[in-house]
């Protein structure tokens, strides 16, 4: 199953699409079930990240899907138009000059690193697919990379702004990626999962982490939740949004400590 495919199976649910269902039934349903919905496009960081991954992880298959813009194309004409419409219809992506020496900086820095060298000198697999039943619901996975030998390895490649263990625990946090390892340990368990992270920017650092287990367990909790309620949405067709009242606004944690630290004076400085 390759990875589009994966992507247009409704019958069984992500992770990704597990993270839509708790903001809200109705965001999953536009997004999977709805007959009407509109089609996604991916953003010009999401496409860099798909191509970063598969140069990373596929190196073969990159010079497949990818290519670099050819300088004899001048794509201000017709016939360089015509051209790149022509490369583009064949299925490969055409990327600028900058963004491939972006890409390949980025997959030379994560491949030379100590950790991937460690994980790459043994038997494994990528963008392999996994399904399972979870409390009854259908579910599947897709990790970007498992170790197949004695013990089982999952790692999941992820480029980002700050490689550090409090930047990217705070892009981690931000975007469910506890929820992501949590899922992807109940679909198809495995000994270890590691996330490698690398910076898109030069030097392209990367640094690879794992989740503590109390992170790991609060994510469990999550998805048991969700996972009730997507099987009580399947059941009865209702797809609920937000609350039909008027609810408290939710105030972020800094600010709450910057409440409840206020003592009735405001400082103004001029300048």
């Amino acid at each position: 199953m390759n990875n589009t495919e994966y992507h247009a199976d409704t019958s069984a649910i992500s992770a990704s699409g597990l993270k839509l269902f708790m903001r809200s039934p109705a965001h999953y349903y536009a997004a999977y079930l709805d007959p009407n919905r509109v089609e996604r496009q991916p953003t010009a960081a999401m496409r860099l990240g798909t191509a970063t991954h598969c140069a990373i992880l596929e190196p073969t298959e990159f010079s497949k899907r990818y290519m670099l813009r050819p300088d004899h194309i001048n794509a201000r004409t017709n016939d360089g138009k015509a051209e790149l419409a022509a490369i583009a219809a064949s299925g490969i992506e055409i990327l600028t000059p900058d963004d491939y020496a972006q890409i390949m900086r980025m997959a030379e820095s994560f491949r030379r690193h100590p950790g991937t060298r460690e994980l790459f000198d043994q038997p494994y697999k990528t963008e392999q697919t996994f399904y399972s039943d979870i409390g009854g619901v259908r579910c599947k996975c897709r990790p970007d990379f498992i170790a197949t030998e004695a013990s089982l390895i999952m790692m999941d490649v992820k480029t980002t702004r700050d490689a550090s263990p409090d930047g990217f625990g705070k892009q981690a946090w931000n975007l469910g990626y506890h929820i992501q390892e949590a899922f992807y340990r109940r679909v198809m368990p495995v000994d270890r999962f590691v996330f490698g992270a690398v910076e898109s920017e030069y030097p392209h650092l990367v640094q690879y982490h794992e989740s503590p287990d109390e992170l790991i367990e609060y994510a469990e909790n999550l998805i048991d939740e969700a996972l009730a309620s997507y099987a009580n949405c399947l059941r009865t067709g209702v797809w609920p949004g937000y609350s039909n009242v008027i609810e408290p606004l939710q105030v972020p944690g800094y600010a709450r400590r910057a409440i409840e630290g206020f003592d009735g004076e405001i400082e103004v400085n001029y300048v």
